[in-house]
């Protein structure tokens, strides 16, 4: 298999890729049979190369790929003799005519004018050389200036002017003159202005941002920047999360996971003696993904309102008297059910007033349809309200449908 290639087009390195894999494919068995299968492997690899250099698109590029490949770049003899003779004897000659070819023009422009050419070429992007070229060509296509004359002033000379002919340096300029003078002489000219160096930076992206400015590639200065957090010198990323307070040590979180994707998750902190903080996720609120932040906040205030938005739970420092004390609704002494859910009340949470569900079940309803929907009884088995509702509306010839609740064990208490 030849190292030597005398071309680097992009076809023509398809082709000898196309040519390796087919010559390997025909001598694969060959190769079996010898022992010799690491050859066909290097046959892929090779062609691999050739087609991953055909798809870049600098020539150094691809020379280079081809050279780590082991391949030798060589131009054929007709190619590497230049049928023309040169037209001129050097570089620097060539170089010379080529800036010769066109004229080079100066004027003079007023302060205000020229900060005005500035301010255009900046916002074209291009150099003021060229729009004033740009400029020149548009005024010669578009004024007779043969037959109209000028259409503005010419700036004052200084031999014109007989004011700043005959005006006098003040000593002021005089002596300014002898320190610019001095300065020249001693070669400090130029010291006593320092350029403003380029603030640090406090964290790691920031740092990056600076160094890639500065003209260091982009792995270096993200080395750099790394070595300088590891010495302390800079600050890690901030995380990319907002964490919001919902009340009662619940906390919900919106993180940026993916380009315009934020994700929302609600987690309960705890803290204990050595003020160390524990953060467990609420396992009710399913964390999802959203297509703006701006939803992801609205679900996790849609949750605080409907889990979170209860009361706070009463003065807790006396169990006994919190338990016992009369209904807040009635007055009257707590019954058992209010019992069981203060002492619930004491165990969780803050910012929780749970029920006791021990004492709730599932029941169903038998409703009446007609003429207006009303609950004709509860019962225990869906079999028993489906009997009930179907007697009923071949009774009466109404529509009676059944219902599925929760409601409290004492309402089936002998």
């Amino acid at each position: 298999m030849a190292n030597v290639l005398y071309t680097v087009r992009p076809d023509a390195l398809l082709k000898e890729a196309q040519s390796i894999e087919t010559s390997a494919k025909e001598s694969q068995k060959s190769w079996i049979i010898l022992g010799q299968l690491d050859k066909y492997d290097e046959a892929l690899k090779t062609a691999s190369l050739l087609r991953r250099a055909a798809a870049e698109k600098s020539v150094y590029t691809r020379r280079e790929i081809l050279r780590n490949a082991g391949y030798t770049v060589k131009s054929p003899k007709a190619l590497s003799q230049n049928p023309r003779p040169r037209k001129y004897a050097s570089d620097a000659e060539r170089q010379a005519a080529f800036r010769n070819r066109a004229s080079m023009l100066e004027f003079r422009a007023d302060e205000k004018t020229a900060e005005k050419l500035t301010e255009i070429a900046d916002t074209l992007d291009i150099s003021r050389s060229d729009l004033l070229l740009s400029m020149v060509k548009f005024a010669l296509t578009n004024h007779q200036w043969a037959r109209f004359g000028l259409t503005h002033k010419t700036l004052p000379r200084y031999e014109e002017n007989p004011i700043m002919a005959t005006k006098k340096f003040s000593p002021a300029q005089i002596a300014a003159q002898k320190l610019f003078a001095e300065r020249a002489r001693a070669g400090t000219l130029g010291r006593g202005t320092k350029r403003k160096a380029n603030p640090a930076k406090k964290t790691v992206s920031g740092k990056i941002s600076q160094l890639v400015h500065e003209g260091y590639p982009q792995k270096q200065a993200i080395a750099i920047a790394l070595s300088e957090q590891r010495a302390g010198k800079v600050k890690r990323n901030p995380e990319g999360r907002s964490v919001f307070n919902l009340g009662g040590g619940y906390f919900g979180s919106v993180s940026m996971s993916g380009y315009n994707e934020y994700y929302a998750q609600i987690f309960y902190r705890t803290t204990d003696s050595s003020g160390f903080t524990d953060d467990q996720i609420v396992p009710d609120y399913k964390p999802r993904y959203f297509v703006s932040a701006k939803s992801a906040v609205s679900s996790l205030m849609r949750y605080k309102t409907k889990n979170l938005g209860r009361k706070t739970n009463p003065d807790k420092s006396k169990p006994r008297a919190y338990v016992k004390r009369a209904s807040q609704a009635t007055g009257a002494p707590p019954s058992k059910r209010l019992v069981t859910r203060r002492k619930k009340a004491l165990t969780a949470p803050a910012g929780y007033f749970p029920n006791p569900s021990s004492a709730m079940m599932t029941a169903y309803q038998v409703i009446c349809m007609h003429p207006k929907k009303h609950v004709v009884g509860v019962f225990k088995t869906m079999a028993e309200a489906k009997q009930i509702a179907t007697a009923m509306a071949n009774a009466k010839g109404v529509a009676y449908g059944v219902k599925t609740v929760k409601v409290h064990k004492a309402h089936f208490a002998a």
